[in-house]
């Protein structure tokens, strides 16, 4: 206390390291709640993004050897709003092709594409319904 020119003085320091402790583990406590938060977020974010991932490389070399008549396609989950509040979702197929396709080659990729995306039950269903017409088709399913 002399270095502070205080002169007849003790200090004297009382501290109980329970308290020290349990906050140093509070601490730690939060810490990993906002970790784990985190974790639960990104993990929930991963699930979304898996329900629109279509198979696209598999699909595309499937596509090649299968259907070579298709010079290109786009496919992805659409919302169609029904009435003002209903939404049914569906998967869309559009595609075009070189030259027409026969009726037993638009069976064919009915069949394969309904093959690909089964209708599934439960939270995550998607309707399957398709439909054809010319080049530039879409099929919904």
């Amino acid at each position: 206390m002399k270095t502070f020119v205080i002169e007849n003085t003790d200090l004297i320091i009382r501290q109980d390291s329970l308290d020290i402790r349990s906050s140093i583990l509070n601490e730690i406590n939060q810490s990993n709640t906002s970790v784990n938060e985190k974790d639960l977020t990104i993990r929930a974010l991963n699930n979304r993004l898996a329900k629109y991932d279509m198979m696209a490389e598999r699909l595309r070399s499937n596509m090649t050897i299968l259907f070579p008549e298709v010079n290109n396609y786009s496919i992805g989950i659409q919302n169609q709003y029904v009435t003002r509040d209903s939404l049914a979702k569906y998967i869309a197929f559009i595609y075009s092709t070189t030259q027409a396709l026969t009726e037993e080659q638009d069976n064919k990729l009915q069949q394969w594409m309904k093959s690909q995306f089964p209708q599934r039950t439960g939270s995550h269903s998607l309707p399957v319904d398709i439909s054809l017409g010319s080049p530039a088709t879409v099929i919904r399913m």
